[in-house]
């Protein structure tokens, strides 16, 4: 299980991590949704080949073992880095993010915000659907092959060394989202100073949870070894690079809620000076 949180602590840690309300320069606002992430493997196993590295004819006479050290660039998809880098750019928080701003620009912020059952699952569709239409990118890896193979006597025998992948499943939820408005009081009537709404509490006031999964992705996980096969149909059985996303598998299965990494209040303290300072402006 791992957990990451959008947009990221790095970007919080500046003001210019947070955004800027249109009406006023000096308030500034944030919405963050902290993902979990589950692999597991399919049952039974489903193993696949991918295009062959090297081939080999059985010689004539005797069976004899061969040694390879080769590098090949072999494609894996990375699950983990493709949805980090999706998120970070995706559309559908950003718009959930704008609508739940209005939401809350007009709660009692001192009371905190709440969403309701249907809203939750408005959020939890619409991640989905732009996730089922996403084209995610795949990353290579190149890596040595230091192995030796013993080569069965068998005439005119043709063999392949192939890499060998094994289908996965990544369960994506949304446990949580919370938020943080920043803003600074007038120079002259409030002499500059930074507030923080809702204010800080215990337990936090300014957290939304969703506790819903979202989707599941599968694709081939590239294993540690290769396999020397003599059926032609098995080699490039499989796409690699093939990433397919789809519903989650259990719905009643629910992450459970925990806190994850610096508060926003704590983010908040790394980005914003106690008071306005020319440099805030934009």
């Amino acid at each position: 299980m791992a957990r990451f949180s959008v947009p990221f602590k790095a970007e919080l840690m500046s003001h210019n991590g947070w955004a800027r309300s249109c009406s006023d320069e000096r308030l500034f606002s944030v919405t963050r949704f902290h993902f979990e992430t589950k692999e597991r493997r399919s049952t039974p196993p489903e193993t696949g080949y991918g295009d062959a590295l090297y081939t080999v004819t059985s010689p004539q006479g005797t069976e004899v073992q061969l040694k390879i050290t080769e590098s090949y660039e072999l494609t894996r998809v990375n699950v983990d880095r493709t949805l980090r880098s999706h998120f970070s750019q995706s559309t559908a928080l950003n718009s959930i993010s704008t609508e739940l701003s209005s939401k809350i620009g007009v709660a009692s912020l001192g009371a905190g915000f709440k969403i309701g059952e249907m809203e939750r699952d408005e959020i939890t569709s619409k991640i989905f659907n732009e996730v089922c239409e996403q084209n995610f990118e795949t990353h290579s890896t190149t890596r040595t092959i230091e192995t030796t193979i013993n080569i069965p006597l068998h005439e005119n025998a043709m063999y392949y060394v192939v890499p060998e992948y094994r289908i996965k499943t990544m369960d994506v939820s949304l446990v949580y989202i919370d938020y943080l408005i920043v803003g600074y009081k007038s120079p002259l009537l409030g002499r500059g100073k930074r507030f923080k709404k809702p204010a800080s509490a215990n337990p936090p006031r300014n957290e939304m949870r969703i506790e819903n999964p979202i989707f599941s992705i599968r694709y081939w996980d590239l294993l540690g070894n290769e396999k020397m096969i003599d059926d032609s149909s098995l080699v490039g059985n499989v796409d690699p690079a093939e990433l397919r996303t789809g519903p989650p598998v259990d719905t009643q299965k629910k992450p459970i809620f925990s806190r994850v990494g610096p508060s926003l209040y704590d983010l908040s303290e790394k980005a914003f000076v106690r008071k306005w300072r020319t440099e805030l402006a934009p």
